[in-house]
């Protein structure tokens, strides 16, 4: 292992670590708070909206990548 390697996941660590904290801090804050408890349900739902918008999205990008790909294909092998 590489020094870089090591780089990257010690990054890694941190970062993954730095994210359960948060996640921590935020459940335990909401446990009495009617507000708290409020936005986390709306940035919940707002970042399952987004998650499915980029899933659609990403759908209908494949799906035209497919088309335009197989329409080369096919025209290159009709030249032969």
């Amino acid at each position: 292992m590489t020094v870089n390697s090591v780089l990257v996941i010690l990054q890694k660590i941190i970062d993954i670590s730095l994210v359960w904290m948060i996640i921590y801090f935020i459940l335990k804050n909401i446990k009495n708070n009617v507000k708290m408890v409020l936005l986390f349900i709306v940035v919940c739902l707002i970042i399952a909206f987004l998650v499915f918008l980029m899933f659609v999205i990403l759908k209908k990008t494949v799906r035209i990548v497919n088309s335009q790909t197989k329409s080369y294909f096919v025209n290159k092998l009709q030249g032969y």
